[in-house]
Order: C-alpha cells, then sequence, then structure tokens
C-alpha cells in the first residue's frame, strides 16, 4: 500500500479526452467510473518551457492517449506528463506494450518526448479496482466522507476519507488496502465532508450587464460610487493577494484588479466599487486601494464586505473567472496560475462587454498614447476578429489552451492561467491590448510598496491549524543555532530546546524555550538569554506551498517580565508584543501522515529595550530599539510526543482549515 496522498506532491490530474486529446481538469469521482483513457498528471508549474508546449500540442494533435490506449490494450498503464522535463510517461505492463509505445511515439513525431515506465498495474485493473472500492465504501459516498480517484504516476487507487471516519474504519480500510492486488492509498482528508461545492453562478452574457454571484468573478461588471445604478463602468480582473500574509490582517485579505485608469477618472484611491449580484442588484465591494497610470495601468480594490468577500471563512473569495461565450447560466471556471503571454501563443478576454473571446499574440512592447501625456508601455497586442469595447478596461486575459482544452462531451471544467488585465485598443490596427501581470505586479511592489500575486486554487486557504493523531501530545524540538541579533551584533545559542502542549487541533501553538551555550559576537563574550516565564505563541496563517505554512509570532510574558539578553556589559530585554512576521513551519519530507514538523523563525522588527550601556559595549546608548531579529542556521524539527511517556512518538501535521 502506498501511504503518501497523490495530490500531496503538487501534481494536477488532468483528462485527455478521446474525442480531442486535450487536457482537461480531473474531478474526484463518487460513483463507479466509465471505461476512458488514464488521466495525465501535470506537474504544478507556472511557467512551461516552449518544449513543453510543443510537445504539449503534439499530444493533442495527434490523438496520442486515445491511439495509445486502443493499441495496448489491456497491457495500458495510464499517461502522465512532466512539464519540466516536456516528457510524456506511458504506464507500460510488458515487453511488448513498451515495444508498441516506442513505435506508436516514434510514428506521431513524439518519440524523444515519450519515457516508457514499468507499472504493476493495467489501467483496466485500477478502474475495476477503484469501482469495487466505490462498491465497498458505498455507505461513505452517501455521508460524502469519501472520495476516491486514479493517480497514472503512482499507478494507485486513492481513497481518501473524511475526518470523522473512525479510526478503527480507517485501520481496517488501510488492512485491506494493504492485501489488494493493486496499489490502493488510504489517507485521512483535514476536512469531514467531501462535497461538491458549485461556485458561483452567473447569467447569461448581456453588455454592460455581466453579473455573478458572489464571490466576486473576474469578468464582471464593476462601477464606481458615481455611476448609474444597473450599468458597469469597468470590468473585474483576477483577484490578487499579499505575497507577504503571515500577519493576521493580511491573511485574509483579497484584491480585485482593473485598470489604473479606471480608478484615476472615477475619483482615484478611498472611492467605493460596486458589483452585481445576478439579480442585478447593485453591492459594494470595496474601496479603491491604488493604482497606477502612466508606464504602467493597473488599479487595486480592496474586497471588504461580506457580499463579496467572507472575511472569516478559510476561503474569502474564489479565485474564477467567467465564460461568457458558454451560454446560459455560465459556470465560472477556477484559476491556476499566472502565466506569461509569448508572441504565436493564443490568448482570450472575459470582457463585460465584448464577452469572452479569443486571438493570437502578435506584439509583447506596444505603447499606448491615450493623451493628457500618458504613455504606457510593454503591453501585449492581440489580433482578434471580434475586438474589445468600452468598459471591457480591466477585464482578465488568460491562456486559450487551457480554457479550451476541454472534453465538450463531458462538458470538463477549464483552467485559468492568467496573463494580464485589459488596458484598451491599439489606434493604428484596433487590436486589443493588455498589461501582464509580469509587468503591473512588480511595478505595484516598486512605486507603490503593494507586493501582490495571483489568488489561485493553490493558495486561497488563508488559514491552517496543527493536529495530531493522539490528544494530549507535546511537541519537542532541539537547535543548534539559534541566533538573536540586535544594534551591538548578535547572540548565537548552540544548544536550545523548545516545548508546547496540543490538547486539541488548533491554529496557535504556545512554545516555552530554553537558551544555553550562548554567545555574543561583540568581543567574544559568554552570553545568556532567559525567558523567565515568557513564551513564543505561533499563529498558523497562510499556505505558501506543498506542506509550507506561514505563521505570525506573539512574544507573551506575564506582567512586569521580560525576555533578559546580557552579554559583558550589555543588557537588553524583550517585552510582551504581537504579530511579528514570520515564521515558517513545514511539515517534514516524508511520506504522509507526517511524522514531525519543522519551524524556522525568520523574525524581523522586533522591539527591545537597551537597559545597560556599559564600557566598551556597542550599544548606542539605552532606550527602545526596534531593529531586533531572531532566527536559526536550520530548521527546528519538532517531534509529537505522549506526555506520559515521551519515547512514545505522536505524528503531528499542519493542514489547510
Amino acid at each position: 500500500m502506498q501511504s503518501a496522498k497523490a495530490i500531496g506532491s503538487g501534481v494536477l490530474v488532468v483528462v485527455i479526452s478521446l474525442a480531442v486529446a486535450a487536457l482537461a481538469s480531473g474531478e474526484v469521482q463518487h460513483a463507479a467510473p466509465e471505461r476512458s483513457p488514464a488521466p495525465v498528471v501535470q506537474s504544478a508549474a507556472p511557467d512551461r518551457s516552449s518544449q513543453a508546449r510543443e510537445v504539449e500540442a503534439q499530444v493533442a494533435r495527434s490523438n496520442f492517449t486515445a491511439r495509445l490506449d486502443a493499441t495496448l490494450g489491456a497491457a495500458f498503464g495510464g499517461v502522465w506528463f512532466e512539464p519540466a522535463t516536456a516528457q510524456v510517461h506511458v504506464g507500460v505492463t510488458s515487453s511488448r506494450s513498451r515495444r508498441q509505445s516506442e513505435a506508436l511515439a516514434a510514428d506521431v513525431s513524439l518519440g524523444d518526448s515519450v519515457v516508457e515506465t514499468p507499472v504493476r498495474s493495467s489501467w483496466a485493473e485500477l478502474e475495476a479496482a477503484q469501482e469495487r472500492w466505490n462498491q465497498r465504501l458505498a455507505g461513505l459516498f452517501e455521508r460524502q466522507e469519501v472520495a476516491t480517484w486514479l493517480a497514472p504516476d503512482r499507478n494507485s487507487v486513492e481513497v481518501e476519507l473524511g475526518s470523522l471516519v473512525p479510526s478503527a474504519m480507517r485501520a481496517e480500510l488501510e488492512q485491506e488496502a494493504a492485501a489488494d492486488d493493486v496499489d490502493v492509498s488510504v489517507t485521512v482528508a483535514p476536512y469531514p465532508y467531501h462535497r461538491l461545492i458549485r461556485q458561483a453562478r452567473c447569467n447569461k452574457h448581456t453588455k454592460l450587464k455581466a453579473y455573478c454571484d458572489p464571490t466576486i468573478v473576474a469578468g464582471v461588471s464593476i462601477d464606481d460610487e458615481k455611476e448609474e445604478e444597473g450599468k458597469g463602468d469597468c470590468t473585474a480582473g483576477p483577484a490578487v493577494v499579499k505575497r507577504k500574509r503571515a500577519k493576521k490582517a493580511p491573511a485574509t485579505e483579497t484584491f480585485i484588479l482593473t485598470a489604473g485608469h479606471c480608478i484615476s477618472e472615477t475619483g482615484g484611491v478611498g472611492k467605493k466599487w460596486y458589483a452585481f449580484n445576478k439579480a442585478g442588484e447593485r453591492k459594494e465591494v470595496g474601496k479603491a486601494e491604488t493604482f497606477i497610470w502612466g508606464a504602467v495601468d493597473v488599479g487595486v480594490i480592496k474586497v471588504e464586505t461580506t457580499t463579496w468577500a467572507r472575511a472569516n471563512n478559510p476561503v474569502p473569495v474564489d479565485p474564477a473567472i467567467a465564460p461568457w461565450d458558454k451560454g446560459e447560466a455560465p459556470e465560472p471556471f477556477p484559476v491556476y496560475a499566472q502565466n506569461n503571454p509569448m508572441v504565436g501563443t493564443k490568448t482570450c478576454i472575459s470582457g463585460q462587454t465584448s464577452g469572452t473571446h479569443c486571438g493570437e499574440v502578435i506584439k509583447t512592447d506596444q505603447t499606448l498614447e491615450p493623451g493628457g501625456g500618458i504613455k504606457t508601455e510593454n503591453l501585449i497586442e492581440v489580433e482578434t476578429e471580434k475586438g474589445t469595447e468600452g468598459g471591457d478596461s480591466g477585464a482578465p486575459w488568460f491562456n486559450e489552451a487551457m480554457y479550451f482544452e476541454v472534453n465538450e462531451e463531458k462538458a470538463e471544467t477549464p483552467t485559468g492561467h492568467v496573463e494580464g488585465t485589459h488596458v484598451g485598443l491599439k489606434g493604428a490596427t484596433g487590436n486589443p491590448v493588455f498589461q501582464s501581470l509580469a509587468v503591473s505586479l512588480p511595478a505595484l511592489k516598486a512605486q507603490k510598496n503593494f507586493d501582490l500575486e495571483l489568488l489561485t486554487e493553490d493558495n486561497k486557504k488563508r488559514h491552517a491549524k496543527l493536529q495530531a493523531t493522539e490528544y494530549e501530545a507535546t511537541i519537542h524540538g532541539t537547535s543548534t543555532s539559534e541566533k538573536f541579533t540586535t544594534e551591538a551584533g548578535s547572540i548565537t545559542c548552540g544548544e536550545s530546546s523548545f516545548d508546547s502542549a496540543l490538547a486539541e487541533e488548533s491554529s496557535t501553538l504556545t512554545v516555552t524555550a530554553e537558551y544555553n551555550e550562548c554567545e555574543a559576537s561583540f568581543f567574544g563574550a559568554k552570553a545568556t538569554v532567559s525567558m523567565e516565564e515568557c513564551a513564543y505563541v505561533f499563529h498558523l496563517t497562510a499556505k505558501v506551498a506543498t506542506d509550507s505554512y506561514l505563521a505570525y509570532m506573539d512574544v507573551s510574558c506575564p506582567e512586569g517580565q521580560s525576555i533578559k539578553i546580557s552579554a559583558g556589559t550589555c543588557k537588553a530585554e524583550i517585552k510582551e508584543q504581537s504579530e511579528l512576521e514570520a515564521v515558517d513551519v513545514d511539515n517534514d519530507s516524508g511520506e504522509s501522515p507526517k511524522r514531525d514538523i519543522t519551524v524556522r523563525p525568520t523574525v524581523t522588527e522586533i522591539a527591545y529595550t537597551v537597559t545597560e550601556d556599559g564600557f566598551l559595549c556597542p550599544f548606542n546608548g539605552t532606550g527602545n530599539k526596534t531593529d531586533g531579529e531572531y532566527t536559526n542556521g536550520a530548521p527546528i524539527t519538532a517531534t509529537g510526543q505522549n506526555p506520559g511517556n515521551p519515547s512514545e512518538k505522536i505524528d503531528v501535521e499542519v493542514v489547510d482549515e
């Protein structure tokens, strides 16, 4: 039995259909599937090499997956794609199937891009096993407490149980999985139910009345506080979040992009903006946060109201784009990554006026001079048959290949790879031009100190929590390289220990620390760091990568106490303070369930007070300072333990809330 979650390594399951052999997003199966070609597994990578793109295009053009499935028959073991190496992996179960795959790959000009990988089970055997397990788990499916899918790169059936499933049942299922003829992975999700939650649905597209229900959807009508009710002024672009989300407030803040000239021409920063639900009701989104209208044309609106953003929800906003070309009540499709547009590639827009349509990128360095001394540069020019219209400003542009790689027969959901926001039309050609996110987001950071990144399915959850397989649990860690840096220099401690108690799953962790063998960098003096009765409190917030999370840190002390630092004639103290950033908390790299967590503090701007600045002490006098830092040379590995028997290990893990 394999114990690692199939999606834990960051792969995205997508299906190549028999009809068009096009990539499409995979869906969790809640019933026994019909016979179909194997999913292709695509490593999550926002930027794909030209070679990878060429291979994907050739796979689609040649209908390679469907032909492979037909040629290998019962020996077909699935297919997965690795963009980093631009290689298609074909699961083979025999020498004959290997030779057949090699011959077919050569026949469709994919020979050097196809790797035959021996697998234990054929795709048909995996499907049959999944059907058996679906029937075995019928009761859990009825209660929405299980999901199953096939993982071709692991050659396995994945069974994910809801967190409410009793541990005894899990143990029983794990035993059955270990005895199965194919590899079956049984894991437990951090949530109780596997509901298929539909995103907000939209009305059929009407010019200037592009309306969807919450949460906010890119491509809908937005207007400013002066605009008449029922008429959109501009278009909502993609949702974004702050890149640094360790502190409490940024953890759930969400913004939408639009064109900078939209905000400039309608009153500027601080003015309210509105969107419309399906009923046509005008509801406040939030205020204009910042904008640039010059060499760059981009604006930022904060999503503040409970109508469009659920501030206390683990997912305040769903990252989605409206597909206005899908007819009645189109379903928004999810945003997965940022994509950088290139000449010769196809891109699409979803504007409130012109709807959804596509064209080819023909130039990437265009300049627009709308008048008044404004000169916007580095714009992407797109040649389209339909063109764009007034009111489309701010609309999202997204990669066409990932939008149209859809199995039309099964109506699979496309995926959004966002490229930029609409700016206007180029006068000489009448072609649409847009500002690439690769230009606008760095400009917002450089000019407005607003460091943002695209909101995606991967980072949309803003809360995390620590859980253990048993409660109560203690968590213990040690380190040999803890460092406190002050105005006078650094103090490094060669032996430190950290302890915490976990009575239940929680997003906060209170940690006591003990520092020994400390030495100051200034005049080589021995030093001491005394915690007294103070503790660190870590608050888990944002997920930043697979198995990696951020936390902000409080220093918590009883009244009158503080962390005391002493070296020679230098003395300082760190008093109680909150929301220091940031602490990286990672699950270990082993197989699931995770065994340990690692903690790496990179805390800056710590306030401290110099209480003694004696002879030869390099402090700049006594008093309050704010330049303190706390770091370490290597992550602290923290292990869960039974409080009554420390030698008995308890698994601990950080999970999405």
